[in-house]
């Protein structure tokens, strides 16, 4: 054996005898100042034995069982708040529709969480609370009906609302104040069905309409709640335990993209490749690593899904993105499509793209005939509003 190891073991042995034998002495010194404690003090030590019991049965008879419950019921939590913002985002999607029953087109305008209140006046302006305002001659444009629909969802929604609270031992206490601050903003749609019925003031004989029929004076209250699902999905796309659902997978890649947090896209994405063999949007994840201007270059994961069995068959919208998206995306694109899809597909998002123009002009007519009957009305000016289109 080497004599500097045997050196070192020597001293190695001697000091760990020495440490042993102090650390005696040490477990001696102090087991005779606990016992000397315990004689001369007379309230101290009891005081402190009771608080040490009193903190072990809150551990083992109410901490302990709590985790327990916490870890059972919290997922459940998670998903009723989840259901939460999906029944109140039918609420919001009433006053958001284009023509009825057709989901607005400035969905992904929406997730981002940067419309403006303004906007949101502008997009309402095509709805009314009742029946009786659909026939107005004078209304430059046709308005859609949703009082009963309105009120329908905010009741539903309210009542999934106090179902939750059921279990507010395990909802934490910002998750709390956004559910009342939900419940008090949803009982602004909860209109009464004799007023939606039957919306004239009865004046002597005469029945006597608002000179403003149509529902801007919600433009308020939608924008409130609008800010408030905002905030809402802020908290919900943090729980992993609703990742095992399609749709809150779906829709969380989505918020994450287009609130502008790629960093946290790209990991989810891949998470979602490797966990659930995740195929959609891989051009957001294409766009999130130039965005975040990652060291893999992005025209090599492009260079792959082009000659992978997973391409899409034709030049579709998500294509056209990253078509737009730079010059070498685009030469890659018209090498391996024919310019006859490209060119439709860039026709067919011209003609959406004047939909939604001619949607928020005519919106925009709606109101200034409005404002001629209520001057109070401030004027609203189309740069705000082109800001909405893709």
């Amino acid at each position: 054996m080497d004599e500097s190891i045997r050196l070192f073991l020597e001293y190695a042995s001697s000091w760990f005898s020495m440490t042993l034998s102090h650390l005696d002495d040490f477990i001696e010194f102090g087991s005779q100042l606990v016992a000397r404690w315990n004689e001369e003090s007379k309230f101290v030590y009891p005081l402190f034995l009771s608080l040490l019991a009193a903190a072990i049965f809150w551990v083992v008879f109410n901490f302990l069982p709590f985790s327990i419950k916490w870890r059972k019921y919290r997922p459940i939590a998670e998903y009723d708040i989840w259901q939460v913002e999906l029944k109140t985002s039918l609420v919001l999607a009433e006053f958001l529709q284009m023509v009825p029953h057709r989901p607005t087109v400035f969905q992904n305008k929406f997730r981002s969480g940067t419309v403006t209140e303004t906007q949101i006046r502008i997009i309402i302006q095509n709805k009314c609370l009742s029946d009786a305002w659909l026939y107005d001659a004078d209304v430059p444009g046709e308005l859609i009906s949703i009082g009963h629909d309105m009120r329908r969802k905010a009741l539903e929604a309210e009542r999934l609302i106090d179902k939750t609270l059921v279990l507010q031992e395990y909802i934490k206490s910002k998750e709390m104040i956004l559910l009342e601050k939900t419940r008090q903003c949803l009982k602004r749609f909860q209109v009464e069905e004799q007023l939606i019925d039957n919306p004239y003031t009865k004046i002597g004989r005469r029945n006597l309409a608002p000179l403003v029929n149509n529902l801007d004076s919600f433009n308020v209250a939608v924008y409130d709640l609008y800010k408030i699902l905002h905030e809402i999905r802020g908290i919900l796309f943090r729980y992993t335990s609703l990742e095992v659902e399609q749709q809150f997978r779906v829709t969380k890649a989505l918020h994450l993209y287009y609130t502008d947090q790629f960093g946290r896209f790209v990991k989810f994405y891949r998470k979602l490749r490797r966990k659930y063999k995740f195929k959609s949007f891989y051009h957001l994840y294409i766009v999130a690593m130039i965005r975040r201007m990652s060291l893999y270059p992005p025209i090599v994961l492009f260079e792959d899904y082009l000659e992978g069995k997973d391409r899409p068959t034709h030049f579709d919208r998500s294509l056209h993105q990253l078509y737009k998206e730079s010059d070498d995306f685009r030469l890659m694109l018209e090498n391996n499509y024919p310019a006859e899809d490209i060119q439709h597909q860039m026709a067919v998002d011209e003609i959406e793209r004047n939909l939604e123009r001619h949607f928020l002009m005519n919106n925009l007519s709606i109101y200034n005939y409005f404002r001629t009957k209520d001057t109070r009305m401030p004027e609203q000016r189309w740069d705000e509003l082109e800001k909405l289109l893709r």
